[in-house]
């Protein structure tokens, strides 16, 4: 019985522990992880737009940046569902099949640099 008790103190230490940690990596994590996507997504972007959208090479670009909007667009749901401020950046994703790409530079740059800041929920 003597063990028992500072067991409990441990596993109880370590839950509590624990989801501080999560609690740090939870939805701004996903955000964060989602916005590693789309900055090589808006570097992608850019480089189509130096050699011309519609010529083969922007082209190709443009599908190289809709292939890295694709891959943020699951971590970005989760964070989403997790806390709903963040639901501006999956609209934002999910918009990237209807509208070309360029006009969709503005807001996850925005989105995106508030999540990598210091201080991401001013």
């Amino acid at each position: 019985m003597a063990l028992l008790k500072p067991l409990v103190g441990l596993a109880l230490g370590a839950v509590l522990f624990g989801g501080c940690l999560v609690g740090d990596n939870g939805a701004l994590g996903h955000v964060r992880t989602s916005c590693k996507s789309v900055d090589l997504a808006l570097a992608a972007i850019s480089k189509a737009e130096r050699t011309g959208y519609t010529s083969p090479r922007g082209a190709a670009f443009l599908d190289v940046a809709q292939s890295y909007l694709s891959r943020a667009t699951g971590p970005a749901a989760t964070a989403a569902s997790e806390d709903g401020s963040w639901n501006a950046l999956m609209t934002t994703l999910s918009e990237g099949t209807r509208v070309p790409l360029p006009n969709l530079v503005p807001a996850l740059t925005r989105i995106c640099t508030i999540a990598q800041s210091d201080q991401p929920y001013l």
